[in-house]
């Protein structure tokens, strides 16, 4: 690259008769207008809300002008700097989240439009060829902006694509479907041979077969055939429910026939049978996947499996390419967000704590480093996109999470923020079933939580759910005895939650603790 520098000694007499705090303050009023459209968070950690919104902010400045009119998230600000369909699917989504539809679907459409003839979505001429989970990562981008937004049309147009994909891999996967002397191999009916990354390795070989890859691929099936369902596609359905019931068997199966062993739990790993590489992914077959339960057993011992090894700093490690390294976004992004979809909020709450613990003091984070204080020994770019994206989502699916047909709220949420007595909520949330604003406090000397929920602008994707559950992490031991009728809640019998019917408006409540 060649830098201009005569260029810019040129042009110093112009630069220096700049107004630069005009354009400074100016800056600075774009950026509040940007992240004043977006969901607010209301935290008594005035250190987790600045991070959340310098993360937020991290999100446009980590997106660029790229060929053909595009607007395309890159993975870093250096070496990665070239988009790919994976942390911009991320990105898609928290925006989406946030209430920034518009600006989701811009920055994702070049990844979207990334398709060969044959259907193959994994970027057959770009930066992820090969890399299967692609067609996963986009499907959910998809999928989640018709969730969040009910725009028809906008899922009637990409629907194509995902269509072409899922049979493009129905044909990939039946050349695996290949007995050895009557017995099928671990590989059977997966995807063949592709390309890892995140520091999947296959022994010492980047390409493999990587079950994270299979799971993200399959994923992608599901959701097709959702698409299917939800536009009325009556020629498709069966189609798109054979590929997937397939599929999905065919890698379950494969999961547990390879699964490691344990003296007491089996974890899955990045190649079926085989310890090498990283951990990452894993655990995407419970989120968002939904390949498995969450509490399967395979789920649970990946969960210890990955917490067998923390750093001092309480980061898992060996999640990306250094094996005795932490790849910190994964922290978050894979390990915190299945605690959450298993209502294990304090562990969820504490990664949250440790990510940020770990990052610069203008929050922002190298891709891996080393575990050790002062460590020098990093990888990948020196900025990277992905922990910033998943603190946003980490922090948004800890105050409002859909996890199957159940609104959660607050589940995430540290002890001490209502502990502190002032207010946790969030306001203008989008979710699958409505635009939700809420706000509870605690108060510590009389033991009672107020608060109250609002839900309008129902999103029209044909879907209610069945329950909003609201989380009451108290401090300590502390538990709810009773909750005033009017509220129309039903109090949990352990006191750890409110649950509401499904409603459009404005519900009060108080609950008295003890």
């Amino acid at each position: 690259m060649i830098r201009p520098y005569r260029g810019y000694a040129a042009d110093l007499p112009g630069l220096r008769t700049q107004n630069w705090s005009a354009h400074f303050e100016a800056s600075l009023a774009e950026w509040r207008t940007l992240t004043g459209r977006a969901t607010k968070i209301s935290l008594p950690d005035t250190g987790v809300v600045n991070a959340f919104y310098a993360c937020l902010t991290d999100l446009f400045i980590m997106r660029e002008p790229v060929a053909e009119g595009y607007i395309a998230a890159t993975p870093g600000t250096d070496g990665y700097r070239a988009p790919n369909a994976g942390e911009a699917s991320i990105v898609a989504v928290a925006l989406d989240q946030l209430g920034l539809h518009g600006e989701s679907a811009l920055g994702y459409q070049m990844c979207i439009d990334q398709q060969g003839d044959d259907g193959d979505w994994a970027d057959p001429k770009g930066w992820s060829h090969l890399c299967w989970l692609s067609s996963g990562f986009k499907s959910w981008a998809i999928i989640e902006h018709f969730r969040l937004t009910g725009d028809r049309a906008y899922l009637e147009s990409v629907y194509p694509r995902m269509a072409a994909s899922s049979r493009f891999q129905e044909q990939m996967r039946s050349r695996t479907r290949v007995e050895k002397d009557g017995v099928r191999p671990l590989e059977y009916g997966l995807m063949p041979r592709g390309m890892g990354d995140c520091g999947l390795k296959d022994g010492d070989d980047l390409y493999g077969v990587f079950v994270p890859h299979n799971i993200w691929s399959v994923y992608a099936d599901n959701l097709t055939l959702e698409a299917a369902r939800i536009l009325g596609r009556t020629d498709d359905i069966e189609t798109f429910q054979k590929i997937y019931d397939t599929a999905s068997r065919d890698l379950i199966d494969a999961m547990r026939r390879g699964a490691i062993a344990e003296t007491e739990y089996r974890w899955i790993p990045g190649v079926l049978g085989k310890t090498s590489g990283s951990r990452w992914g894993a655990l995407n077959a419970l989120f968002p996947c939904g390949l498995l339960a969450p509490d399967d057993e395979l789920v649970t011992g990946t969960i210890r499996h990955i917490r067998a090894a923390m750093s001092p700093g309480g980061l898992p490690m060996n999640t990306g390419w250094l094996a005795n390294g932490m790849w910190v976004a994964i922290a978050l992004d894979n390990l915190a967000e299945a605690h959450l979809v298993r209502n294990e909020g304090d562990e969820a709450a504490a990664l949250l704590y440790a990510t940020l613990n770990h990052a610069t003091p203008l929050i922002t984070w190298c891709e891996e480093r080393g575990p050790e204080p002062g460590a020098t020994e990093v990888t990948g770019d020196r900025q990277h996109l992905w922990t910033p994206v998943a603190v946003v989502r980490e922090v948004r699916d800890s105050l409002v999470m859909e996890v199957g047909d159940t609104l959660c709220l607050a589940r995430g949420i540290n002890r001490d923020w209502l502990g502190s007595g002032l207010p946790v909520g969030l306001e203008g949330a989008p979710t699958h079933w409505g635009r939700l604003s809420y706000e509870m406090r605690y108060d510590a000397a009389a033991k009672r939580l107020t608060g109250k929920l609002r839900i309008e602008d129902k999103p029209g994707n044909g879907s209610v759910p069945a329950s909003i559950l609201l989380h009451t992490r108290l401090p300590g031991p502390l538990r709810l005895q009773s909750v005033n009728t009017e509220s129309e809640a039903v109090l949990a019998p352990d006191g750890a939650s409110l649950q509401w019917s499904p409603f459009t408006g404005e519900r009060a409540f108080e609950a008295l603790a003890g």
